[in-house]
């Protein structure tokens, strides 16, 4: 991502691909989304992380989703980070987060290398909670300054296997535009 060599990988399952098969009951089992964010340095073959459990729980549990979207905005140096299905902060059920987080990628990378302060690493992210932004498994493209959410669905609570009927779905069927203020 930015021009150092880092790579920068967050999110996601630690289990790999659910099954969806009659057993085990539940696909997506607790404590398996991946609560790290890994720096690697591609150049040099060294690497660090940060567990995003250290932060306050509107940033930590959007941080470690499945299927969210992102834009790394080269010029800027900017990650927007939409959307995703996991587990509530609180371990109680799964949702699809409706999150927009924002970072400098670069300062992100460096405070990640350098250990800095949990509150100071929480300070780089700006937070939005907009339920239109509540989708997994889409498609973002950025356009001439216009986000494009595309297609996708929602799903409330666990996603489990086939014949389940104690989780909600639905495709989104559309193409969602937005653009951002920086203000």
């Amino acid at each position: 991502m930015p021009n150092d060599g880092a790579l920068l990988v967050l999110g996601g399952l630690r289990q790999g691909l659910h099954t969806f098969k009659p057993a085990p009951e539940y696909n997506f089992i607790r404590d398996n989304s991946n609560n790290y964010i890994f720096v690697l340095d591609i150049d040099e073959g060294n690497q660090w992380s940060f567990d995003v459990n250290q932060l306050k729980s509107e940033l930590s549990a959007p941080l470690q989703v499945n299927n969210q979207q992102f834009h790394y905005h080269r010029e800027s140096g900017i990650l927007h980070i939409i959307g995703g299905y996991m587990w509530k902060a609180d371990q109680s059920d799964m949702k699809t987060f409706g999150t927009l987080i924002t970072a400098n990628a670069e300062k992100f990378i460096q405070a990640v290398k350098s250990g800095m302060a949990i509150s100071e690493i929480e300070s780089l992210f700006e937070y939005l909670q907009d339920d239109r932004l509540a989708v997994t498994i889409e498609d973002l493209l950025v356009l001439n300054n216009n986000f494009y959410l595309v297609m996708g669905q929602w799903v409330d609570g666990q996603n489990g296997a086939l014949g389940r009927t104690d989780f909600t779905q639905e495709y989104t069927e559309e193409i969602r535009v937005f653009s951002l203020n920086p203000n």
